[in-house]
């Protein structure tokens, strides 16, 4: 596991994901938490996990990303790890599989980004959405609500009361947000 984001911790698991040089791993700390270099047991976690290779990223074959609920895989994407960095594998062009079975070829995509969409009062990051036609109508595969508060929120069947929040599509195409909620969502690399 490269990159481990824990849910409702109010911390930025983005700004995390972004700290280039800091690492929970090689060595493994005896002050970070057992429990969030695990995929069970995740009540008790309270912390992101980095690994040390997102600065080294050299020789990765493929990035598995994918969605947690206690401890079983809900979601997932296989990307094509081959000349990638750091930040560039997360493409929809890059898809090899998926949980959701059109999501390779859907052309609805207009934000496919780990950045994500931070303008008019939205923190999303690791967006997978479609058009945007109004808060009530948007349709997404995934994206993360990084602070505890997002312009749409009013719309949705869900109150943000503390993030990161995964949201997540759990049919195989996008959907109108629905509060479908992970535990967590991890990403590593296969070299």
């Amino acid at each position: 596991m490269v990159f481990r984001a824990q849910k409702e911790i109010n911390k930025s698991f983005y700004d995390v994901f972004l700290a280039n040089g800091s690492h929970n791993d090689n060595p493994l700390s005896d002050e970070f938490p057992i429990e969030c270099y695990r995929l069970d047991n995740l009540g008790n976690c309270n912390q992101h996990f980095r690994s040390y290779i997102l600065d080294n990223w050299i020789n990765i074959d493929k990035v598995k990303f994918a969605f947690y609920t206690e401890g079983v895989e809900m979601k997932s994407i296989e990307f094509d790890g081959k000349s990638s960095t750091w930040s560039s594998w997360f493409n929809q062009s890059a898809i090899l599989t998926s949980s959701w079975t059109n999501i390779k070829t859907d052309l609805i995509i207009n934000h496919f980004t780990l950045p994500g969409n931070t303008a008019y009062g939205i923190a999303r990051r690791f967006t997978i959405e479609g058009s945007y036609a109004g808060c009530d109508t948007d349709v997404t595969y995934m994206f993360t609500i990084d602070t505890n508060w997002d312009v749409c929120s009013g719309y949705w069947n869900f109150t943000i009361t503390k993030f990161p929040l995964f949201i997540y599509a759990s049919g195989n195409t996008m959907v109108r947000l629905s509060g479908t909620l992970p535990d967590l969502q991890t990403f590593w690399p296969y070299l």
